[in-house]
């Protein structure tokens, strides 16, 4: 790179910002353990990062160049690697030791990608909410900010450095171009960041691209702030109330449920107030001002392991959560667990990073390169043990995978002429597959706007023709991911049958109105979405008179026997009858308010752990038919009829997490697919009867009609 005037850039150290760290690790750990919430702090990160890579950069790229940059990498993967890998190798261990073995492939995939620092990526794709992730809150999620710092980290110096060089081409200040280059991508971001945020908030969450103005405008703030001079009392102000906002924003603001759009510009300017409160010329913090509370020994000592604090603070949390079933640690634990990340950041800090670090310039080449080689084999030493460890773990499961029996006879089981075994040392799927069993069938989907919202439609593509005599019939599934269930089912019958399937499924959305408060769209998905779906159903069932509406009639309730059916899946069963078209109400299956199979994997042994995690039938299924429970208006319409095969998730006395060696559920009330498919016989013989049933009303009706 070409050499250039080095930009006048502040080297004055600013203690108050390393307890700004401090604050800030702390105001993150508070507010995930105690409040359950996202404090916004993170975002400070990001800030006081690209601040002091700016200023780094812009003083050593003019003298050193590229040679500036390889240092820069270098002390990089020193300064987070070591600590990063180490908590990675604890939190590894400690998982084998804590979960259950239904956790294990979320937690494994997560912590590889943590350890090469994608697991922003991972989580985005997977649509995870970061404080809410049903019952497996993995202990790396947190790794998400290190992950998006990274890949910003890794840019950063060849953006300041191309900057520089346009600089020198076009004879501008080097401080110039890099406000006009950060200038650029902030806005870009933004606008990115905002649109995305609007459409799909989650995966905007974990978008690195979604988060890089927030750098760019620590690195703007850092050009900046040398030239801001502002009065004594104006500053002291400022200082006070950046952190009396950060403190309290996490309150005020969901920021787990709308960053990262402007309003993560908050955070931010907090933070510049602060940085303003001590832009002295010596830097030494005002005596009213905030400065000196946050240059105090205290924490300034934790400001120095604050990256500890950070990193260790959530493994503890949640695997202390895990092991012991608790929703939420009290007051008690949660000092506990501020201290012990506070004790193991001091740990690993002192003995694993600074070890690492301390490697300083050498008078040769020859004496470098022997300076180094110590902290190079640490650093290899600790990403072999991780790879040690991550290599048995998914040795571990990949062996337990694959004793996993594939002949069990599941609901077969219930059947008055069984004569097999009862017993079932080895169950279907393995624990550690449970994620794979959602529905599954081939099918063709597409992407229709419409009522104002993006939705996706399936349809199979049959390749039997309908039998002799016999009309092709066409099927609509409604509803949420339980009717999805028994898609797996029915378009396994459709194909043998020549039938048309096709789904308007959006998770978490019954069908219905909404109006009874029923609809819990997936993440990235509003109930707006579920009103949109299902008046898209609407339109498609006046348009094409499908011969039949498939459906889920009733939301089962957890650890409850109830069986009622929803006004709005009444009132929407109407308008579908009304125009003529049957439809087809499936019974739930029961729920639970944890997951059995969870508990079923925290059992020293399964045959014994089926027996122990077993629910007496009484208490989650009522021993009504679901045509029983039908409000008068559906219950006397020919064109509504009912498929009620909830029994078979029980035996006659208790419902176990396993039934013929077939494990039962992914979580607490979704069915596997693995049990599911067990079911067909009865249900290719309900619903066939059913849909006949269906067709001759419907026929019946157009009769009347003429």
């Amino acid at each position: 790179m070409p050499k250039s005037h080095p930009a006048t850039m502040p080297r004055r150290y600013r203690t108050d910002i390393q307890g700004l760290r401090a604050l800030a690790a702390l105001l993150v750990a508070a507010y995930h353990i105690w409040f359950h919430r996202v404090s916004g702090a993170v975002d400070l990160f990001f800030f006081i990062s690209a601040y002091f890579m700016t200023t780094s950069l812009l003083r050593r790229l003019p003298e050193s160049g590229w040679h500036a940059v390889a240092g820069f990498w270098r002390n990089l993967a020193k300064r987070l690697l070591p600590q990063a890998w180490t908590v990675l190798t604890a939190t590894a261990v400690a998982s084998i030791l804590l979960t259950p073995i239904t956790w294990w492939r979320q937690i494994l995939t997560e912590l590889e990608s943590a350890a090469l620092f994608t697991v922003n990526w991972t989580l985005a794709f997977d649509n995870v909410a970061y404080i809410h992730n049903g019952d497996t809150v993995s202990p790396v999620q947190h790794f998400w900010a290190m992950a998006v710092q990274m890949q910003v980290y890794l840019v950063w110096p060849l953006l300041i450095g191309a900057a520089i060089w346009a600089a020198r081409r076009l004879r501008r200040t080097p401080s110039t171009a890099v406000a006009v280059a950060l200038g650029s991508i902030a806005l870009a971001s933004l606008a990115y960041s905002v649109a995305t945020t609007a459409s799909r908030q989650p995966f905007a969450y974990y978008d690195t691209f979604a988060r890089v103005w927030e750098f760019c405008a620590g690195g703007l703030f850092a050009l900046a702030l040398p030239h801001l001079r502002l009065p004594r009392a104006l500053r002291v102000v400022s200082g006070w109330m950046g952190v009396a906002g950060l403190v309290s924003f996490g309150f005020v603001a969901d920021v787990s449920g709308s960053f990262p759009g402007v309003i993560a510009a908050v955070p931010l300017t907090f933070a510049a107030l602060i940085f303003v409160s001590g832009a002295t010329p010596d830097a030494t913090p005002d005596r009213a001002g905030v400065g000196r509370w946050l240059s105090a020994r205290p924490l300034m000592w934790l400001g120095g392991i604050s990256y500890g604090i950070y990193l260790w603070h959530w493994p503890i949390m949640t695997l202390w959560l895990a092991h012991t079933g608790e929703q939420q640690l009290s007051p008690t634990e949660g000092l506990v667990v501020i201290a012990a990340a506070i004790g193991l950041a001091w740990l690993s800090t002192r003995f694993v990073e600074q070890p690492i670090r301390s490697a300083a310039g050498a008078a040769s080449a020859r004496r470098m390169l022997a300076h180094l080689r110590r902290p190079a084999l640490r650093l290899t030493g600790i990403a072999l043990a991780l790879g040690l460890v991550v290599g048995m773990w998914q040795r571990d499961i990949t062996q337990i995978t694959s004793t996993a029996s594939d002949d069990n006879p599941g609901a077969s089981a219930l059947a008055a002429d069984y004569a097999g075994p009862q017993l079932f040392t080895s169950l279907q799927p393995a624990l550690t597959t449970l994620d794979d069993q959602w529905a599954e069938w081939a099918s063709r989907c597409e992407t229709i706007d419409s009522h104002d919202s993006q939705l996706i439609t399936c349809v199979n593509d049959p390749q039997a023709a309908a039998a002799d005599g016999q009309q092709p019939r066409t099927i609509f599934v409604a509803g949420n991911s339980h009717a999805d269930t028994w898609v797996t089912l029915l378009a396994q019958l459709a194909e043998r049958n020549g039938w048309t399937i096709r789904t308007f499924i959006l998770g978490g959305c019954a069908m219905g109105t909404g109006d009874d408060g029923l609809f819990e769209p997936d993440v990235g998905q509003k109930p707006t979405d579920c009103i949109a779906m299902n008046e898209t159903l609407i339109d498609a069932v006046a348009a094409e008179h499908p011969d039949a509406v498939f459906t889920v009639g009733n939301r089962s309730v957890a650890d409850s026997p109830e069986l009622t059916v929803a006004d709005s899946l009444v009132e929407h069963t109407e308008r579908i009858t009304a125009l003529g078209v049957p439809v087809i109400l499936m019974r739930d299956n029961p729920r639970f308010s944890q997951s059995p199979s969870t508990c079923l994997a925290q059992q020293p042994d399964q045959v014994i752990g089926i027996e122990t995690c077993s629910v007496p039938r009484d208490q989650v299924l009522a021993d009504v038919d679901l045509s029983e429970a039908l409000p008068t208006t559906l219950a006397d319409d020919p064109l509504v009829l009912t498929i009620d095969l909830a029994d078979l998730f029980c035996t006659g006395d208790v419902c176990p997490p396993a039934i013929g060696g077939r494990v039962i559920y992914i979580d607490n009330n979704h069915p596997t697919r693995a049990y599911v498919q067990t079911l067909a016989p009865w249900f290719d013989a309900e619903f066939t009867d059913v849909l006949a049933q269906a067709v001759d009303a419907a026929a019946a009706g157009r009769h009347l009609a003429v």
